[in-house]
């Protein structure tokens, strides 16, 4: 019982770690919105959007911001046709920025890459 003890001092972190972690799955579980994206996806998901303003930034300093306006245009077309009246104000803001655009339209487009 003392070298538990002893253990638990030295390496307090680990336990409060785990029961944090059991705490919060109980909660998320039990009381989590049902519908709501889990917080990895959403990382997850933010993570492909900036992979994705990456590429449009060097396709727009290979080939030009004429060429990455298009590259972004093509490839979601279809989040564009499903966006509302909010959404297209966003995609017209955003029309000469191509980088910010693909960021924004792959956030849209969401999971489902």
């Amino acid at each position: 019982m003392l070298k538990v003890l002893l253990w638990i001092k030295d390496y307090w972190y680990i336990p409060l770690f785990v029961i944090v972690v059991i705490a919060g799955w109980i909660v998320w579980s039990r009381w989590g919105v049902r519908g709501q994206v889990p917080p990895m996806q959403k990382i997850v998901d933010e993570v492909h959007a900036i992979g994705e303003a990456r590429k449009t930034r060097e396709i727009q300093l290979t080939a030009g911001a004429e060429e990455a306006k298009k590259h972004v245009n093509e490839k979601y077309a279809e989040t564009k046709k499903r966006l509302d009246a909010e959404g297209n104000l966003k995609v017209k803001e955003l029309e000469n920025d191509p980088v910010a655009l693909a960021k924004y339209l792959d956030r849209v487009a969401g999971s489902g890459h």
